[in-house]
Formats: structure tokens, C-alpha cells, sequence
């Protein structure tokens, strides 16, 4: 706009000196003469006033637009921002999910390691008492205790069993769970 405003000063000085040279050099014309020049001179400088003032609006025009369009922008931006927010507290809840999962596999494993042992130490039991009654007399109470431990051995098992089984199952989900990493 100070341009614009500019350049229309400039064309009116120039205009008002060019009438100025002319009058001048032309001594010799007729008043007339010079009123028809004077008419020409202003005729040119309302075109080119009007020119500048047309070019200003469409200038002005644009600004407005630009002003919209940096509106758009800045509140997509804040929208981006805002679901980049809602994304990183997502990846950080996922990653504290799967800590607690890895956790709660390394526990499980812990136990069946644990629970491996007793199941062998107990059967290297029954086959030691297995052994001693295949080679000594046995009693109606040595045969209740091994009774009890082979009991004991097989609900030992089917939980070493089942706790594997739980084993493998949060090993798919911390599997599942570490591929979901971001």
C-alpha cells in the first residue's frame, strides 16, 4: 500500500510538471490551447489515479485472503499438535503395558522354573521309594506315602503344565505387545 500511495505521488508531481514545461515552451499558444492540455493532463492523471486505486483494493483484497489462509493454518497446526499430544501419551501407555506384561512373563517363568524342580525332585522321590519297596518289605504305611507323593507328583504336574501353558500364552502377548513398539 505505501508503494502504491508512492507511485500515485510520483505520476501527480510528474503530471503537474510536465504542465508546467509545456505552458513554458508553448508561450506562444492560446489560452484555449492550454485549457485543452490542462483537460488532457487531468483526464490521464484520473486514469492513472484510478488504475492505482483499483490495483490498491485488489492489493488489500489479497491481503484479507492471506490472513484467512494463516488462520486455516495456525488451527490445523494446533490440531496436529494436539493429536501428536494424544498419540505420545498412547505410545507411552502401550510402552508402560507392555513393561507390566514383560514383567508378569519373567515372574511366570520364575515359578515354572521353580515349580519344574520340585515336579523332578519328586519324581527322583517316588523312584527312590519305588526302588526301596521293590527291594525291602513293605508296610501298608510306606505304600500310603508313596501313594501320597505319586498324588502329590501328578498335581504337580498338571500345574507345571498349566502354568507352561500361561507361559507360552504371555510370551505370544509380550511377543504381540513388543511389535507394537514405537
Amino acid at each position: 500500500l505505501d508503494s502504491s500511495h508512492h507511485e500515485l505521488q510520483q505520476v501527480m508531481t510528474r503530471s503537474f510538471k510536465m504542465r508546467r514545461v509545456r505552458f513554458k515552451d508553448e508561450h506562444t499558444d492560446s489560452a484555449e490551447r492550454t485549457k485543452m492540455h490542462e483537460e488532457i493532463d487531468q483526464t490521464t492523471d484520473q486514469r492513472k489515479i484510478a488504475s492505482l486505486t483499483k490495483h490498491i483494493l485488489s492489493l488489500q483484497a489479497n491481503i484479507e485472503d492471506l490472513k484467512k489462509v494463516a488462520e486455516t493454518h495456525k488451527s490445523r497446526a494446533q490440531h496436529f499438535e494436539d493429536e501428536n499430544h494424544h498419540l505420545t501419551s498412547v505410545v507411552e501407555q502401550e510402552n508402560s503395558r507392555h513393561n507390566v506384561i514383560l514383567g508378569e512373563h519373567a515372574a511366570v517363568t520364575r515359578l515354572c522354573a521353580q515349580f519344574a524342580k520340585k515336579v523332578t525332585s519328586l519324581q527322583v522321590e517316588i523312584l527312590e521309594q519305588k526302588n526301596f519297596c521293590k527291594t525291602n518289605h513293605v508296610g501298608k504305611d510306606d505304600r500310603d506315602e508313596l501313594d501320597a507323593l505319586q498324588d502329590r507328583h501328578i498335581s504337580l504336574h498338571r500345574l507345571c503344565s498349566r502354568l507352561t501353558k500361561k507361559n507360552k500364552e504371555m510370551q505370544l502377548i509380550v511377543d504381540e505387545s513388543g511389535t507394537k513398539q514405537y
